[in-house]
């Protein structure tokens, strides 16, 4: 794997409720070969929401990691991408 690709058309606020504001965070990842050629393959992943605006241990707020035995769960393809696609609501102390 040469690099993974955060497909920023289909990430972002996760809104399950219809209501004003977000319930959590949508994320597709895309890992990459040197060629750019999309790899389907098990490895650790850890997701990371910072506040740009803090310092510190303060700034993350929250924090999801998979497992790669649990990782081809998350695989997904449709007509606008392939990749992981995380839907991952805020933890209890979510912003």
């Amino acid at each position: 794997m040469h690099r993974i690709e955060l497909n920023k058309l289909l990430s972002g606020g996760l809104d399950a409720d219809g209501q004003p504001g977000d319930e959590g965070v949508l994320a597709v990842l895309e890992p990459r070969s040197a060629e750019g050629k999309l790899l389907q393959e098990p490895g650790q992943v850890s997701l990371m929401i910072r506040d740009a605006t803090r310092k510190g241990p303060r700034a993350q707020l929250a924090r999801w990691d998979f497992e790669p035995d649990e990782l081809h769960n998350y695989w997904r393809k449709s007509p606008l991408a392939e990749g992981y696609g995380f839907e991952l609501p805020w933890p209890a102390h979510g912003p």
